[in-house]
């Protein structure tokens, strides 16, 4: 644990310190509860287990290793929520330029941050602001009430990061082009939810929609996923599904390609399909299932219909009664 100020800098004229696990592939722990200074750092496999990111925007030449859990890359202009009770995300003067500010203080944009957090701990009404489109969304430890959508929303590459509350997604679509993170508080997915990087629920409650796009690692690796009656759809290359607790349950998975891609499934953890498990690549481009420890077996109920064809498939357990 770090109490007093955390630094974690280089001078301009060495490289970038790296930090990284003492074993590849485990994660590392850090608690930062004072200040903290970030430059010419490049954390890899690291769990910030304090309530709040650790939050690299204004730090410099400091870069994502990969496989952190809890900092935030993003680049961009933050805008954060005070708005009273149930007024709408269109409103500027909703908006402030810090945390707890004036309201008015920063026009959100299709280049901003938008940060839900104690300092605005109100109902919000997503509307039109910006069309619908944002660099990122922050849902801080600290903001506990509802966020409704309203309206179609566009994230940009700065992701979706959710820590605490509820977000009540609608009868619209969603699209985030980097990654969607859950890692506590309610989450309803909107009617077409498509994630073009990782989506990770690391805690929390997530109920599907209609449809769940996802192009690079789905991971489940703690809280409650409800698949409702929906359907996820794996419509990337190659890919990962991680369910790391008990069995994740799917009503409807699908993968399918054309070419010859891989589809990773975590080593001795099971996944269940109750409706239709779909899975199919092409005549000389089969889909690949493969255990993420070769040798170590991956476990799949398919209860219902199944649609499989030109699969290469190794070190699977099929736990249903029917081959």
């Amino acid at each position: 644990n770090v109490t007093g100020v955390q630094t974690c800098a280089l001078p301009i004229s060495v490289s970038k310190m790296t930090l990284n696990p003492t074993l590849t592939g485990y994660q590392w722990n850090v608690d930062p509860q004072g200040t903290r200074t970030l430059q010419y750092v490049t954390p890899s496999y690291s769990n910030n287990i304090n309530a709040t990111a650790i939050n690299a925007l204004n730090a410099t030449n400091f870069t994502d290793g990969g496989h952190n859990t809890n900092w935030d890359f993003a680049s961009g202009s933050y805008a954060y929520w005070v708005g009273t009770s149930g007024s709408l995300a269109s409103n500027n003067n909703n908006w402030a330029s810090a945390s707890g500010g004036t309201g008015g203080t920063a026009t959100p944009s299709s280049s901003s941050i938008l940060v839900f957090d104690s300092g605005g701990n109100t109902n919000v009404s997503f509307d039109d602001l910006c069309g619908g489109s944002y660099a990122g969304i922050r849902i801080n430890s600290g903001y506990t009430k509802t966020i409704t959508q309203n309206h179609a929303l566009t994230i940009g590459d700065s992701g979706y990061i959710q820590n605490a509350a509820t977000f009540a997604g609608g009868a619209y679509t969603m699209s985030v082009s980097g990654s969607m993170t859950i890692n506590a508080g309610t989450t309803t997915g909107p009617t077409t939810l498509t994630v073009s990087g990782s989506f990770t629920l690391a805690g929390g409650t997530f109920t599907a929609g209609t449809t769940m796009n996802v192009a690079s690692s789905f991971t489940h690796s703690a809280g409650t996923f409800t698949a409702n009656s929906g359907t996820v759809n794996l419509n990337g290359t190659n890919q990962s599904l991680t369910a790391s607790v008990g069995t994740t349950t799917f009503y409807n998975l699908t993968k399918s390609v054309t070419t010859g891609y891989t589809l990773t499934l975590k080593a001795s953890k099971a996944i269940a399909v109750t409706n239709t498990l779909t899975l199919t690549g092409a005549s000389g481009n089969y889909l690949a299932l493969r255990s993420s420890v070769t040798g170590t077996q991956w476990r799949i109920n398919a209860s219902g219909s199944r649609s499989l064809s030109y699969l290469d498939v190794k070190d699977s357990d099929n736990q249903n009664a029917t081959s």
